[in-house]
C-alpha cells in the first residue's frame, strides 16, 4: 500500500510539475541557404509577430553580435511572410552574407510603422521587447544545439527601410533608463536603407557622439532620402568628422571591404526603394 502511494504521489508530482521552457517559434531553413533559420512567432510584450533569423553554426569564440531591421511602411497591412519573401529585397538571400556570429531580429508593424512607434521608439520599450525576443533565441538555439547565448552579446546594430527612419531617430533620442541591461546603450551602428526622409539633426547627434559610432545611409538619387543623408554629410563635416561617399551612376559598392574600413558612408544607391534593401542590409550588418 505504502509503494502504491508513493507511486501516486510522484505521478501526480511530475503531472503538476512546471514543464521545462521551450521556444513557442517555429522554425525552418533559409530557402537560399540551410545554413540559417527562420523562426517566426509572437511575444507577449510586442502586438504583431516577429522573425529571428539564426545562423546554426556559432562560432564559440566569437562573440555574438544582434541586430534589428524595421521594415518600412506597410499601409496595405501585408503579413509578416510577405515581406520578409518580397522578391525585390531579396532578404534571406541578403542576410545569409553575414558572418555566422549574428542573430537579426524582425518585428511586424502595420501602416505608418504604427507598432514600432508604439513599441520600439522608447529605451524602455527597446528593452522589453530585446528581452524577450532574446529569451526566445536562447530557447531556440538549446533546442537545436547551436552554441548561442544572449547574455553575451555586447554590440546591436539598428538598421531601417524607409519610414522606419522616425522610430529608429525617436529611439536615439529618448532617455535611457535604467533597466539592468540597457540595450540602446548597445546601438554601434545605425544603417538606413532609403530611410533618409528626415530628422536628421538627430542622426548627426547620435553618429557624433562618439567615435566607435557606425552609420550608413544608402540612398536613391534625386530624392528626400539624397537630400537628408548630404545633410547628415555636411554636418558631418562641419564637425571635422570624415566619411565615404560614392555617387554616380555606378556607385553600388563592389568591394564590401569599403564596410569595414569606414565607420560612416553615404551611398547612392543604382537600385531601387525596395530592392536597395537587398543590395545592402546584408553587407551593412557584417560589419
Amino acid at each position: 500500500m505504502h509503494i502504491l502511494l508513493i507511486s501516486i504521489c510522484l505521478g501526480l508530482t511530475a503531472l503538476l510539475a512546471p514543464a521545462a521552457s521551450a521556444s513557442s517559434f517555429e522554425c525552418k531553413p533559409f530557402k537560399a541557404d540551410s545554413r540559417w533559420l527562420r523562426c517566426q512567432g509572437g511575444l507577449q510584450n510586442y502586438p504583431k509577430a516577429v522573425a529571428i533569423l539564426i545562423p546554426v553554426g556559432f562560432e564559440p569564440s566569437q562573440t555574438p553580435e544582434a541586430a534589428l531591421y524595421l521594415h518600412g511602411h506597410n499601409p496595405d497591412s501585408l503579413p509578416l511572410e510577405a515581406i520578409l519573401e518580397r522578391p525585390t529585397a531579396n532578404l534571406e538571400r541578403s542576410i545569409s552574407s553575414i558572418p555566422g556570429n549574428r542573430v537579426v531580429v524582425i518585428p511586424h508593424s502595420t501602416g505608418r510603422c504604427t507598432e514600432f512607434r508604439s513599441h520600439l521608439s522608447s529605451s524602455q520599450g527597446l528593452n522589453r521587447f530585446l528581452e524577450e525576443a532574446f529569451s526566445e533565441a536562447n530557447e531556440i538555439a538549446r533546442e537545436r544545439n547551436i552554441n548561442f547565448n544572449s547574455a553575451r552579446i555586447d554590440r546591436l546594430t539598428l538598421a531601417g527601410h524607409s519610414g522606419a527612419y522616425l522610430p529608429i531617430a525617436r529611439l536615439l533620442t529618448s532617455n535611457s533608463g535604467s533597466d539592468p541591461k540597457n540595450w540602446k546603450e548597445l546601438i554601434r551602428s545605425v544603417v538606413l536603407l532609403d530611410a533618409s526622409y528626415g530628422e536628421a539633426q538627430a542622426f548627426l547627434d547620435w553618429t557624433s557622439a562618439e567615435p566607435t559610432r557606425r552609420f550608413w545611409s544608402a540612398y536613391i538619387p534625386s530624392s528626400p532620402t539624397e537630400s537628408q543623408s548630404l545633410a547628415i554629410q555636411r554636418g558631418l563635416a562641419l564637425r571635422g568628422i570624415p566619411a565615404y561617399t560614392e555617387a554616380g551612376p555606378s556607385a553600388d559598392v563592389r568591394d564590401p571591404e569599403v564596410f569595414k574600413d569606414n565607420r560612416i558612408g553615404f551611398i547612392q544607391s543604382g537600385h531601387g526603394h525596395t530592392a536597395t534593401v537587398g543590395a545592402f542590409l546584408g553587407p551593412l550588418l557584417s560589419y
